[in-house]
């Protein structure tokens, strides 16, 4: 597998004209496909994904040769609430073999739709034999049952625990990471974690990423996602629950 390095920091408009983004394969195999922090909106990654992504990962393609090329996605701190841009970016990521080891998503206000849109990715990528193993959606707009169908899918696509060798994620990881605290319409996320496991799915919650977890797990939770209760409206960048005070030691570095 190769990774590489996609800059994407630049949109000057909805049309974006001209040019294809900036990328490179990196020696050691590590690599980023960056565009964090923008502002960008379902439209203007939906416009994206019809005029220029296809070009970008076939000429990625075209340098790699065939098999899959693994990398990290950052599209943190934006906009993007729904399935309009997500899920014809991931359906392209997928077609091009592409394995996105690490989405970061985190401080979107990404809805139950948005939701299984990435639960979609989670199951088809996984029986592709190409997991996800971190999905970072702290201050989301999602709601219980887009928080479910994530761990179910995780549950349903028969990857996890992982047998990989990865450059983008640490040997020991084995299930996916998935960052779901102050989810802006989840009141009860205990109730979330009794649902998901009446349904067969088993997962873990500790304090931090590279804390032991079951052998046996197919999601791994941060414990703060137990930590929040009550629901304000999701504005601006995503923002959920306040935290209830007192619970928890703030370990663990990951959105």
């Amino acid at each position: 597998q190769v990774c590489f390095c996609l800059s994407l920091l630049t949109l000057p408009d909805l049309e974006m004209p001209g040019g294809e983004p900036a990328w490179s394969l990196r020696p050691d195999g590590s690599g980023v496909v960056e565009w964090s922090d923008g502002d960008l909106t379902d439209a203007q990654l939906l416009a994206f994904s019809k005029t220029r992504m296809s070009n970008v990962l076939a000429a990625l393609k075209a340098k790699v040769g065939d098999g899959a090329c693994e990398c990290v996605l950052d599209l943190s701190k934006n906009q993007l609430t729904g399935a309009t841009g997500l899920a014809p970016i991931l359906a392209s990521i997928r077609e091009h073999q592409v394995h996105v080891t690490v989405l970061k998503l985190f401080k979107n206000p990404i809805n139950d739709d948005g939701a299984y849109a990435l639960a979609k990715h989670v199951r088809e990528a996984g029986r592709m034999k190409m997991p996800l193993m971190e999905l970072h959606l702290s201050d989301n707009g999602m709601g219980p049952e887009g928080c479910l169908a994530l761990m179910q899918a995780a549950q349903d696509c028969d990857s996890y625990p992982a047998q990989l060798k990865l450059r983008t994620v640490h040997y020991k990881r084995k299930c996916l990471w998935l960052r779901l605290e102050r989810s802006a319409l989840v009141p009860e996320p205990q109730a979330v974690l009794h649902s998901a496991k009446a349904a067969g799915c088993v997962l873990c919650v500790t304090d931090g990423k590279d804390d032991p977890v079951d052998p046996k797990a197919s999601v791994h939770l941060h414990f703060s996602f137990l930590s929040f209760s009550g629901t304000i409206p999701v504005e601006g960048k995503g923002y959920g629950p306040q935290p209830v005070k007192g619970k928890g030691k703030g370990k663990g570095k990951g959105k």
